[in-house]
């Protein structure tokens, strides 16, 4: 079928796979050439990666999205520097990773889809998933008695920093704007059902999942047409729902009422986006103040509530309140020493004598 791709613009398509091609070639044989992942590494792969896999999730190749997205996140781990690893199987599931991108981008190229190697994408991001999970609890032993701090909320200038990469560049079409318009649109309608179920229902899993999806999707594009307003505010909607899943924190109807008053916003912004501004949305600060009050987690193990921001105040410690009040003790005298007193027979003899009694006499 060749490069085939009159329906979908065929040059901004072909333009993507071979990028995408490009990417690889540049940072597999940093990969292969590695000994060790640390943070260099792990940043150097990390902003192409990303990159693509918001353009992939853009056009709607989710196996292509899924399997940068699963790798992504592994990475995630070493970005900082306080993790590194070694461990061959670590390297290697990524070199398996880029070898299974590269076989969906010649679907793609063939058959206009990233469809096919079903088997290979379970076992890709099932590995990565379960590579993430034994790091994390690795650190997490390590790291008990004195954990770490949450990570800091990343920053609209450095998310779009992350997404400046030079390996991945496409030019923006109106006809690309206007998909990517309508595709947001449609999701943010299934989004905002999800919402309105969970309005009524808080307590319901299937439409969070159904959200999360869509949000995920959106906050990828978001990061391809550069929108860093939209994808800030939909990570912290996205994290929200995360603290939900894990029942870190209570689902309550203010949260999704909330989260359809931002979508109202989003959706009215979208409507005026022509070619490459930068776009806000309005309430912005209010909304994200709002989703940081609503969606606080509680650490239990000392009573303070923990923020998604360091620039949060810190709760105040409260002193805590005693039933009955605390009773001064006072310390027992010591007993005094007894001295011992030794007598001679003649001191025994006078302490025996017989008592006079003088009376005074008259005269």
């Amino acid at each position: 079928m060749g490069n085939d791709f009159s329906d979908m613009g065929d040059q901004i398509i072909i333009d993507f796979i071979e990028e995408s091609r490009e990417m690889l070639d540049t940072v597999e044989p940093e990969m292969l050439s590695a000994s060790i992942i640390n943070a260099d590494l792990a940043n150097k792969i990390f902003r192409p990666l990303h990159t693509l896999k918001g353009i992939a999730g853009s056009f709607g190749f989710n196996k292509i999205t899924n399997v940068a997205h699963a790798a992504e996140t592994f990475l995630t781990i070493f970005r900082s520097g306080d993790t590194s690893s070694d461990n061959e199987e670590h390297l290697a599931a990524f070199l398996e990773g880029f070898d299974l991108i590269r076989n969906l981008l010649l679907m793609v190229e063939t058959n206009k889809t990233d469809s096919g190697f079903d088997d290979q994408v379970k076992q890709v991001t099932e590995q990565f998933e379960r590579l993430t999970k034994e790091v994390l609890s690795s650190e997490a032993g390590q790291s008990k008695s004195e954990p770490k701090p949450e990570a800091e909320e990343p920053s609209a200038a450095s998310t779009e920093e992350n997404l400046d990469d030079d390996l991945l560049k496409i030019e923006i079409t109106e006809d690309m704007i206007e998909a990517f318009r309508v595709e947001s649109l449609e999701a943010f309608a299934i989004i905002e059902q999800s919402l309105l179920e969970l309005s009524g229902n808080p307590d319901e899993m299937d439409p969070i999942e159904e959200a999360f999806r869509n949000i995920h999707s959106f906050k990828g594009n978001c990061g391809m047409f550069s929108l860093p307003d939209f994808e800030k505010l939909s990570h912290k909607v996205e994290s929200c729902f995360e603290l939900i899943t894990s029942e870190e924190i209570d689902s309550s109807s203010a949260i999704y009422e909330l989260m359809l008053k931002i979508f109202d916003s989003m959706k009215k912004s979208l409507l005026t986006l022509k070619g490459s501004e930068h776009l806000q949305i309005e309430h912005m600060d209010d909304y994200f103040q709002e989703l940081e009050s609503l969606c606080k987690k509680e650490d239990t193990s000392n009573g303070l509530t923990l923020f998604g921001d360091d620039d949060e105040e810190a709760a105040p410690i409260v002193e805590p309140v005693l039933e009955q009040p605390i009773q001064k003790i006072v310390p027992k005298p010591e007993p005094k020493p007894q001295i011992e007193v030794t007598t001679t027979p003649e001191q025994k003899t006078i302490e025996k004598a017989p008592q006079i009694d003088i009376a005074p006499r008259n005269y």
